[in-house]
């Protein structure tokens, strides 16, 4: 056990999350020194923080669909926050990334092509073929790719 009394001092945590640049697009509701926590643009700007917060706290490596469960890259979990992290982050590379990922368990765990449910698949659960539901992130991430941030070469 602990040698002690535990008390607030004796805990330390860090925010764990992928290292992503903020875009420019933020939003922000109005102006900053807006103290007044009843008016409108307050209010949503710190909705807005604590969306960004819980999207970066989902995002390590991969997204995820519960930052203290599975931790694991469902693909339908994924594609719901999608545009919300594109909206506020630079998320190219690490959509990128997951698509890489994607493929590659398509081809790993399926020899028909089908779509798994989750990427990277970790040999259990979420195998291919995946729900329509859930494998349509792959064509959606390739057109967000392509609509947000002009890449060809994830439709190719």
């Amino acid at each position: 056990g602990y040698p002690g009394v535990l008390d607030q001092s004796s805990i330390t945590s860090h925010f764990i999350h992928t290292d992503m640049d903020t875009t420019t697009g933020s939003i922000q509701y109005g102006p900053s020194n807006d103290n007044d926590p009843m008016s409108n643009a307050y209010l949503m700007s710190y909705v807005n923080h604590m969306t960004r917060y819980a999207a970066l706290s989902n995002y390590i490596n991969i997204p995820s669909d519960c930052p203290t469960r599975e931790r694991r890259g469902w693909l339908g979990d994924g594609q719901l926050a999608a545009e919300t992290l594109i909206h506020n982050f630079d998320m190219a590379s690490a959509y990128t990334k997951w698509l890489i990922d994607i493929r590659d368990t398509q081809i790993q765990v399926n020899a028909s092509g089908a779509l798994p449910e989750v990427a990277p698949w970790y040999h259990h659960g979420g195998a291919a073929p995946g729900d329509p539901a859930w494998t349509t992130a792959y064509v959606n991430l390739v057109y967000w790719m392509w609509h947000y941030y002009g890449d060809e070469r994830v439709v190719n």
